[in-house]
């Protein structure tokens, strides 16, 4: 994927002050901890980009723009401090909270 069309999905990551890399295909973690499995990630020194607006050349994205722009709708709307999602039976299954 090229940069321009990484950016929605870098300000959309940056709205809930997480990287790129939680929205990825290759991401694995949960609410609590993160990581990435990039298949290339040798390529990056296993290193991988994990500050907010940061961007990563290897991203691939796990959900279509309109449904990580839902992701990032319903953590605001609660106030979550922390996320995970998946799918299940075609729905978007969210489990989140707040340290507060």
């Amino acid at each position: 994927m090229n940069k321009s069309k990484r950016d929605i999905y870098i300000k959309l990551a940056d709205a809930v002050d997480r990287s790129i890399c939680q929205f990825c295909k290759t991401f694995e973690g949960d609410c609590y901890s993160n990581g990435c499995t990039h298949p290339l990630q040798h390529r990056f020194n296993n290193e991988t980009p994990d500050e907010p607006n940061s961007d990563c050349w290897g991203f691939r994205p796990e959900f279509n723009v309109s449904t990580t722009a839902d992701i990032v709708g319903i953590i605001l709307a609660n106030g979550w401090d922390y996320a995970t999602w998946y799918y299940k039976e075609n729905q978007l299954i969210m489990k989140g909270g707040s340290e507060r």
